[in-house]
């Protein structure tokens, strides 16, 4: 079977753009400045993983997370997930 021509385009420009990354701010002076890991009061967007239904952090005001014990941070994201 063929793969519609449209389909791989769209692959390509998703995978490509960097759409996937962890969105940024521009400041004034310039730098960037990354977007919240999660949403403050609503710790369970801690969770790197959206299938893990613990809460594996908590979400400062600040909208950084602090993980609990027993896990650990992606540096990607900024969100809480399980150990290897």
């Amino acid at each position: 079977m063929r793969t519609p021509m449209s389909i791989v385009v769209l692959l390509a420009v998703l995978l490509f753009s960097g759409c996937w990354l962890v969105p940024q701010t521009p400041q004034a002076d310039g730098g960037v400045e990354a977007e919240a890991a999660c949403t403050p009061g609503l710790d369970q967007t801690c969770n790197d993983s959206p299938v893990v239904s613990s809460l594996m952090g908590r979400c400062e005001p600040d909208g950084t997370c602090t993980c609990r014990e027993g896990a650990v941070m992606n540096p990607a994201t900024g969100r809480c997930g399980v150990r290897d």
